[in-house]
């Protein structure tokens, strides 16, 4: 019987370094009583776009990835720490703070793709199962490069 070894994220630098969207600061500059006086957009840095896949490593060797699930991707800040990255890339898998604003998703089933794939195998893994492994992040040397600058 084939046993779940660990679940994570490998990170590498996405060809496609077009922003994922654009994002601004709104900079309000008040007085001391309050009043505001100024208010201006500062352009948010684009960051570094990042390729994403989820896997499960299995004790015979093998690894489920929802590679074959389409392309997933992360900007983070260029300006990020090795380990903000790591624990961005924990959030973009586990999305616990998004599933504390969104009650809707917060009812959602996690990671149903991910269990559909390891069915695929043999291997009935729900939510529960998958959250109680061990998680790691995996980041490819050209990853390491950029934020090691």
């Amino acid at each position: 019987m084939v046993r779940l070894v660990r679940m994570g994220a490998r990170a590498s630098v996405a060809r496609d370094q077009r922003p994922l969207g654009r994002g601004a600061a709104e900079l309000v500059t008040v007085d001391e009583s309050g009043t505001e006086v100024a208010r201006e957009l500062v352009p948010s840095d684009p960051g570094l776009v990042l390729q994403v896949v989820h896997f499960v490593d299995v004790d015979d060797g093998g690894r489920v990835t929802t590679e074959a699930l389409g392309d997933m991707s992360l900007s983070v800040p260029r300006s990020s720490t090795l380990d903000e990255l790591r624990e961005e890339l924990r959030e973009f898998v586990f999305e616990d703070d998004l599933r504390e604003v969104d009650e809707e998703l917060a009812d959602e089933p996690r990671w149903e793709e991910m269990s559909s794939l390891l069915r695929e195998r043999g291997i009935v893994a729900d939510e529960e199962t998958l959250h109680a492994l061990p998680f790691v992040v995996e980041l490819d040397d050209d990853v390491v490069a950029e934020f090691s600058q």
